[in-house]
């Protein structure tokens, strides 16, 4: 069975999740189309191709049209960029399979694919026909588990701090002004801040701030305790790399997080609201977590022993790893053909 997809090589997380099906063997052809911000990784893909300069109209584009015609299903992530693509698959017999984002796909979906590959249970929620529910697996051999013993280095990985600050990482850095403890806090991004915030961490000397692009195996290595705020998210990828790396994950206690992660470091939300993660974007509901509460969770877990915590992640890596959750993928698609 033959597998395509289109996608960004970028080091982010949609970038990481499409290697991710590539280099288990789900996706077997690949073509990528450049970001407007982020430099592409052109070595991660040497046998695929590019996509011009962008992602317009690329339904036209033969190279990707042989690529269609050439394998049994086009499986996209998030976004199919050309939502035609899906049209022309269909009128040459290819399926289509979409993972959604249910906070960054349309509300009106110009063409609707074959398959539905939910990675969460809301997703799923937003999405009930033609789906199923199948988790993002865990790559094993890149997960350095260890235990963490007891909560003193809290690490906020802020990535590029998501569609309107989503990550929380300006609350989280907002918070260390209501904490009482001694902790150490590592906040990294791949995106300024902004110099107000910047200036905050300059003046505590509890924080440690890194702006840049960091190796990403090496996210994980410090720390006890992963903590952030988040404001929606279905798929989350650095919660689950952080819980399978052994950290104690302290979040915002929200549907679907609250299913699989354990509930006590989780943060409460003061309150939550309708809205759009962006224009033309599907109404969700966003959690708005304060400071105050991110502060007064990182100062009752400081010094405890959270080994539990770490235990319970490396078990529940290893039932989401490739091992497990490969063939369960091969199944649903070939079952589908």
């Amino acid at each position: 069975m033959k597998v395509g997809t289109v996608c960004f090589a970028i080091e982010r997380g949609l970038g990481y999740l499409a290697k991710s099906f590539h280099d288990n063997g789900i996706v077997t052809d690949v073509s990528y189309v450049l970001h407007g911000s982020i430099p592409t990784r052109f070595d991660w893909y040497p046998e695929g191709f590019r996509c011009g300069a962008g992602s317009r109209n690329i339904h036209q584009d033969e190279t990707i049209r042989a690529m269609i015609r050439d394998v049994d299903w086009m499986l996209f992530f998030e976004t199919p960029f050309d939502w035609h693509l899906i049209d022309y698959a269909r009128s040459v017999g290819t399926k289509t399979a979409l993972m959604p984002m249910y906070e960054c796909t349309p509300s009106s979906l110009p063409f609707v694919p074959d398959l539905f590959l939910c990675p969460s249970l809301i997703d799923l929620q937003y999405f009930p026909d033609n789906s199923v529910f199948l988790p993002v697996p865990v790559e094993l051999e890149r997960i350095h588990w260890r235990e963490r013993k007891y909560a003193e280095i809290y690490v906020h990985n802020g990535g590029y701090l998501g569609l309107q600050g989503r990550e929380g990482t300006t609350k989280v850095i907002e918070a260390m002004e209501y904490v009482t403890s001694p902790l150490k806090l590592i906040v990294r991004c791949q995106k300024s801040v902004g110099s107000r915030h910047e200036k905050m961490c300059a003046a505590d000397s509890r924080i440690e701030y890194e702006c840049g692009t960091a190796q990403h195996g090496s996210l994980y290595d410090q720390g006890d305790i992963a903590v952030g705020a988040q404001m929606w998210n279905g798929l989350s990828l650095p919660l689950q790399e952080a819980f399978a790396n052994g950290l104690c994950v302290m979040n915002t206690n929200r549907f679907p997080m609250n299913t699989w992660l354990p509930l006590e470091p989780l943060i409460l939300p003061r309150s939550t609201s309708m809205g759009a993660a962006a224009r033309g974007m599907k109404r969700i509901e966003i959690s708005h977590v304060s400071p105050q509460d991110i502060a007064a969770k990182m100062d009752a877990f400081y010094c405890q022993d959270i080994s539990h915590y770490s235990e319970l992640g490396r078990e529940w890596a290893i039932q989401n790893s490739w091992e497990v959750l490969h063939p369960k993928y091969l199944k649903v698609l070939e079952e589908r053909l």
